[in-house]
Formats: C-alpha cells, sequence, structure tokens
C-alpha cells in the first residue's frame, strides 16, 4: 500500500524523518507531511493512538496513548493509566509543549510549520531524551526519529527512501 489515505498527494521529497545528524540519539528531528498544518495537528494530537509505535509504550499491543486531562500518556487495556509528560502549552495548528515526568525532566517541544500549499513540516526539538518509566520496567527511551516515520506514514507521506 503506497499511501494511508487514497487522496494523499506525494510529497515533493521523501517525507522520511530527519535529524541534524542522521542518529536517532540527536535532540532535534522533522518530517514532511501532504497535509495543512491544521490538518497535521490533527493528526498528531488527536489521533495519537492510530499511529504511536506499541514498543514505545509500557503496556505494549493493545495500549491507548494520548493525550488527556492536560497529560501524555498510555492506558492499558485494564484501564491504568500511566503519565509519560505533563502538556506545558498548546497552540491548535502550530505548537504542543510538555515536560517529561521522568527525573529528567526533558522539554519536548513539536512545532507545525506550513511549507506551502498543502504540506507542514512538524519538528520535534527536545532538551534531553524523552523516557517513559513503570516501576520496575526497564526505562524506555522514546526515539523521535521513529515515532515521526509512524506519524508521517499514518499522514500519508511518502516515506520511501530515494534508493529503493
Amino acid at each position: 500500500m503506497d499511501s494511508l489515505f487514497s487522496h494523499a498527494v506525494p510529497p515533493e521529497e521523501p517525507a522520511s524523518p530527519t535529524s541534524a545528524a542522521g542518529d536517532s540519539a540527536e535532540l532535534s528531528h522533522a518530517v514532511k507531511v501532504p497535509v495543512e498544518p491544521d490538518q497535521a495537528f490533527e493528526g498528531f494530537i488527536d489521533y495519537l493512538h492510530l499511529w504511536w509505535p506499541s514498543e514505545y509504550t509500557v503496556f505494549g499491543s493493545g495500549t491507548h496513548v494520548a493525550i488527556e486531562d492536560g497529560e501524555l500518556g498510555e492506558e492499558s487495556v485494564e484501564g491504568h493509566w500511566l503519565p509519560w509528560a505533563k502538556v506545558q502549552k498548546v497552540v491548535h495548528g502550530g505548537l504542543l509543549e510538555m515536560e517529561s515526568l521522568d527525573p529528567s525532566r526533558a522539554r519536548v517541544s513539536v512545532r507545525f510549520t506550513a511549507e506551502g500549499p498543502s504540506a507542514t513540516t512538524v519538528s520535534v526539538d527536545q532538551d534531553a531524551p524523552l523516557v517513559i518509566l513503570e516501576q520496575d520496567q526497564h526505562p524506555i527511551v522514546v526515539s523521535w526519529l521513529d515515532v515521526l516515520g509512524y506519524y508521517a506514514r499514518f499522514m500519508g507521506a511518502d516515506t520511501r527512501s530515494q534508493d529503493s
């Protein structure tokens, strides 16, 4: 399947996530999606549970990742809520700022920038990696490079590399 959405317009360039040095340990990543900023924002915020990769959750497959009551987190099949970060600021269609609840208190900023008609660059900047913690579990370090790849595919971006 080339695209999740049949009406998706292929972007001008591949939408594979990029980082300053191409390394998932970098603190800044971006992806271009073939929708306007309001739609990119809605897909990121309201449909998080449909595209967030389960390997970056504590509860695994079946978990429901969401932003609820000012927190980013996940809900288990049994209904247990595990918060990951506190939402600090939201500007609809433009910005989401969060602070992680792990001891590093990493600040994460997600920006939605218009790139011409029907295209948006979604960039994630953080001052430290987002770490998901649960008692008696190994910490899960979120790779925004991977996460943005899932998001871009969900939003209909062509994520195939030019080499393929």
